[in-house]
């Protein structure tokens, strides 16, 4: 089985929780708190988190750049990861709410 096969597990679910409630309740500046939530989160690539399909807007975005990388095009993610990083560090979130 290689890395990228791995079970989302109730351990590794605790594990990535757990450390999201530390840095999240750290005194990191944004900036440091939103690397370590990249790196925390990437474990979940690992267990198996993959993207599941292109979105219109993308594809059509692909199109009309001759099927050539353009700005704006983000690989895997319906939304900015960044966004998603803002939300997660910018909220108050009960308990584990913010994994749903």
């Amino acid at each position: 089985m290689s890395f990228s096969q791995w079970p989302v597990t109730e351990e590794l679910k605790e594990y990535i929780i757990n450390s999201f409630n530390i840095i999240k309740k750290s005194n990191y500046n944004y900036k440091q708190k939103s690397a370590a939530l990249t790196q925390l989160l990437s474990l979940g690539t690992g267990a198996g988190w993959r993207p599941r399909a292109i979105t219109i807007g993308a594809l059509k975005l692909f199109v009309a750049n001759n099927f050539k990388k353009s700005k704006g095009l983000e690989r895997a993610h319906v939304f900015h990861r960044r966004d998603t990083i803002k939300i997660l560090i910018e909220k108050n979130w009960e308990k584990d709410e913010w994994w749903q």
